[in-house]
């Protein structure tokens, strides 16, 4: 691709997963409202981009589980942890015995590895973020089975006399049940500092969201063709600081602000997903002067910073005859 972008490699995630006959499509979740899923790729804290070296310490939990021996069983999870093993220490993470652990189901690992047990796996979490400050790079790597539960409601004040948590599958799940995403929340995520960057990989059923995070983003089929296309003629991912500003207002914003405004956008009778359509739903609603002359000046714009050629879909004749 023209760049390496953590949008980017969704996009190359999702075209591998669709040439493999696979529907999943990729999550990102964030912690940060500030994180711009545009900015380059890297399992790093991000202050390390502007430093000739590490910005804190490294530490790393890679956990790899192919059930043996069980109806569940995988055929890729410990290789998966080997490739991720070594591409950590490819971009600077130290593989001491203080800095990584690795926990896989294989009777013949190595040793110093751990069985990927609930217990064991809670307690690699809680060896990450002790001691965690400003400025270090953790990571977490999960490949396995991912599954739903229902449990009763915590509490009076829930909604739902059932509430669905999603979570990751250990080796010993017949005895010990899940590892919910309530319970990474609680023993990891919510534990580390300001400034303490962790990239979690949960390459398993229901990873998008075992873990409670308020921000998420995935594309949508628009989006996905899109990017594709963006990749295959090398436009550059980063547009005018404005639109960037509108991409991530769009893709960042919490949930439950989603929700509301796709029950607007709806009621509206609009889109977002493209610029046309956002054009035709401005022609539609606001003074017809205004748009016009808008709608001349954005389409020449986009052109000079993009080279794409905006068209106006004409659904509306009247509109159209007027703006053309």
């Amino acid at each position: 691709p023209p760049d390496r972008s953590w949008l980017t490699t969704m996009v190359g995630m999702q075209k591998w997963l669709s040439k493999e006959g696979y529907t999943t499509v990729p999550r990102l979740s964030a912690g940060n409202i500030e994180f711009d899923f545009r900015r380059p790729f890297s399992i790093l804290n991000p202050r390390c981009a502007n430093t000739q070296g590490l910005s804190g310490r490294t530490r790393a939990v890679l956990i790899g589980c192919n059930y043996p021996g069980t109806e569940s069983a995988l055929d890729g999870a410990w290789a998966d942890v080997s490739k991720m093993k070594r591409y950590i220490a490819s971009v600077g993470f130290a593989n001491d015995s203080d800095s990584l652990m690795v926990l896989r189901d294989d009777p013949n690992g190595k040793s110093g590895e751990l069985a990927p047990t609930k217990d064991n796996i809670m307690e690699a979490l809680r060896w990450l973020a002790i001691g965690a400050a400003d400025g270090d790079s953790l990571l977490v790597h999960f490949s396995g089975h991912g599954v739903r539960v229902n449990r009763p409601k915590a509490s009076e004040t829930d909604d739902e006399a059932v509430v669905a948590e999603d979570g990751l599958v250990p080796c010993d799940y017949k005895t010990e049940g899940p590892i919910l995403d309530s319970e990474v929340q609680e023993t990891l995520v919510s534990r580390l500092p300001k400034g303490c960057s962790l990239v979690m990989f949960l390459d398993c059923c229901r990873g998008g969201s075992a873990v409670e995070l308020p921000y998420n983003f995935k594309l949508t089929p628009r989006q996905y063709a899109f990017e594709k296309e963006r990749m295959a003629v090398g436009w550059p991912v980063r547009r005018h600081p404005l639109v960037a500003l509108v991409d991530k207002t769009v893709n960042m914003v919490p949930n439950n602000c989603k929700r509301a405004l796709r029950i607007g956008a709806q009621t509206a009778d609009a889109t977002c997903e493209t610029i046309g359509g956002v054009l035709q739903a401005a022609a539609d609603s606001f003074l017809p002067k205004l748009i016009k002359r808008e709608y001349q000046r954005g389409k020449r714009k986009i052109h000079k910073l993009t080279g794409v050629k905006v068209q106006f879909e004409p659904h509306d004749e009247r509109t159209h005859r007027f703006l053309f």
